[in-house]
């Protein structure tokens, strides 16, 4: 059973101009970003804790010290709350409903995906309207190090720290005061450097992260001393909130830009294109978003989805896409997709629907094209979604039309239902309406990694295809190196992989990825200008001199340890 349109208005939509086999939109560049104040509740979990959800965030309270009002809002430029600021970055600027006396009352969280080879450097941009600022207001950032995202959303959903990597060892609170941090009423601030507990530059040392650590729980905390005393309407705002490795923010919504999109709507701001299809089910409410995304497949955004039910009735994404927007030749609709939390029956789907019509009503009697994927492996590899079948673009009525549905649901916590402990994510991108590419092959661990001396990667893809891979930069054809899927790469250099795939008939887009090797400079120490290696027989070993430093790397990061 497909997914019904429920009373979804669909407009055929306008094809992007210079796109040949995209469909329209496809990798979601035109996206509305929020443009109108919009509050979120918190909904009591137990133990006295509400949480709450907006766009890729979480926010949890204290609902015996939060008493007032427990919810959180993003607000927006020419806002109706009273002093509420036009952001310093997107769209939209954060604050909780009421300040409290305590630091755990109030906490802005999300789980990032981070290299454990690299620093970590925070910021963010802070606001309030209290009329005489002091020391008395206050914002505590803190870190925790996991395994992985999936572990690392299940604690933070769960209001816990149970399974995170150290016993805070390498966990740190970084406390500004607003008074010596010079903030001004009705004044952004721009925050880089803590003033209280860790002090200075809010910047993570590559071996103070825990070994193993994929993932680290950001939480942002306002604190007023004052809170009792206070107005009501006193409020700490946050905007460009940055979690940054190698120059590259990895926080998602880091600037509250992303919609947070109901049933019904469009994605885009002319009421056309991609429109949501959402429904409860069992009291789980569905959540859809788009916007930037630090991983994104194909242009820098995508589509994502939280909160899933058991059904992919109740969270899809619809498109009605016009004859003259269809291109010619074999047709076989496609998508990708990932997860912070992929897992057995945690699945996407597809469906292409045809119509005589130019706007999705009247039923052609062509059939149905459709494809479904589990996601499973690493969190955020993109994985390709696509219909068994394909079909002749010239088999559609002359003024026809074709409905493109995408749609997720969550089985994972058995009985057709989801988790009950893990709300999932699932994020999709790069939606293709042609059969002539295959699916990109992908790398496992993904781009973007670091490595100290050698990293083993997997190469994947189709079976009964062949993977054609290059290590130089450029473009691979089917000249290049040959690779079956499943196989490995043993880098020990600064390598950008580049691979397609190929059936023997068509060849898939160029997947591509970056992996850098870390030297004795990235690691913070100073060459001295002199021969540092040994020699065997008069010549220079270049194998010993590494030995050595990684022997001294481990050596410091060990005694670190024992004095943390």
């Amino acid at each position: 059973m497909h997914p019904p349109l429920k009373s979804l208005i669909i407009l055929a939509t306008v094809g992007l101009p210079g796109v040949a086999m995209a469909a329209p939109n496809g990798d979601f560049t035109d996206v509305n970003p929020l443009n109108e104040d919009t509050n979120f509740a918190a909904v009591d979990i137990g133990g006295d804790t509400g949480i709450g959800y907006l766009p890729s965030w979480t926010f949890l309270r204290d609902l015996t010290i939060a008493t007032r009002d427990s919810s959180a809002t993003v607000s927006v430029a020419g806002s109706a709350i009273t002093d509420a600021p036009d952001p310093v970055s997107g769209t939209g600027v954060f604050s909780f409903e009421e300040i409290t006396d305590d630091y755990n009352a109030n906490r802005l969280e999300q789980c990032v995906a981070i290299d454990e080879n690299l620093d970590i450097k925070f910021s963010y941009q802070v606001f309030t309207n209290r009329g005489s600022v002091n020391n008395s207001l206050r914002l505590q950032l803190n870190t925790n190090f996991y395994s992985d995202l999936e572990t690392c959303n299940r604690d933070m959903q769960a209001n816990s720290t149970a399974n995170r990597l150290t016993d805070a060892e390498f966990d740190v609170n970084r406390r500004f005061h607003f008074g010596d941090g010079g903030v001004l009423q009705n004044e952004w601030a721009l925050v880089e450097e803590a003033n209280r507990e860790t002090t200075g530059p809010m910047v993570h040392p590559a071996e103070q992260i825990s070994d193993g650590a994929k993932a680290v729980r950001l939480s942002l905390r306002p604190f007023s001393f004052n809170a009792d005393s206070d107005p009501d309407d006193v409020r700490i705002w946050l905007d460009d909130i940055r979690v940054e490795q190698d120059g590259r923010n990895l926080l998602v919504n880091h600037d509250f830009s992303d919609p947070d999109l109901m049933d019904g709507e469009f994605v885009t701001a002319d009421a056309s294109g991609w429109q949501l299809a959402l429904a409860p089910r069992n009291g789980v409410v569905p959540l859809a978003s788009a916007g930037d995304l630090p991983f994104a497949l194909s242009g820098e955004n995508g589509v994502y989805f939280k909160r899933l039910t058991g059904e992919y009735d109740d969270t899809s994404l619809v498109q009605c896409i016009s004859r003259a927007d269809i291109p010619s030749g074999v047709l076989q609709p496609s998508a990708n997709v990932t997860s912070d939390e992929p897992a057995a029956g945690l699945t996407a789907a597809i469906r292409a629907e045809f119509f005589t019509d130019g706007a999705c009503t009247n039923a052609d009697t062509l059939e149905d094209l459709a494809g479904e994927l589990e996601i499973t492996g690493d969190a955020r590899q993109w994985q390709f979604l696509g219909t068994t079948g394909d079909i002749a673009a010239d088999s559609i009525a002359g003024s026809g039309s074709m409905r493109l549905t995408l749609s997720v649901r969550d089985r994972t916590g058995g009985s057709d239902g989801p988790d009950a402990a893990l709300a999932r994510t699932v994020f999709m991108d790069d939606v293709q309406l042609s059969a002539l590419t295959l699916a990109r092959p992908t790398f496992s661990p993904s781009g973007d990694q670091s490595f100290l001396e050698t990293l083993t990667v997997t190469v994947d893809g189709r079976p009964g295809t062949t993977l054609y891979i290059t290590t130089d930069g450029s473009d691979p054809d089917t000249s290049s190196m040959a690779y079956q899927p499943g196989e490995t790469i043993v880098l020990t250099e600064t390598t950008e992989l580049r691979a397609i795939a190929s059936d023997g008939q068509a060849t898939s887009e160029v997947q591509s990825a970056l992996y850098t090797r870390l030297n004795r400079s990235d690691l913070g120490s100073e060459s001295s200008g002199s021969s540092f290696g040994c020699s065997l027989g008069g010549a220079k070993d270049p194998v010993l001199p590494l030995l050595v430093l990684l022997a001294l790397v481990g050596l410091a990061r060990s005694k670190w340890r024992a004095n943390a």
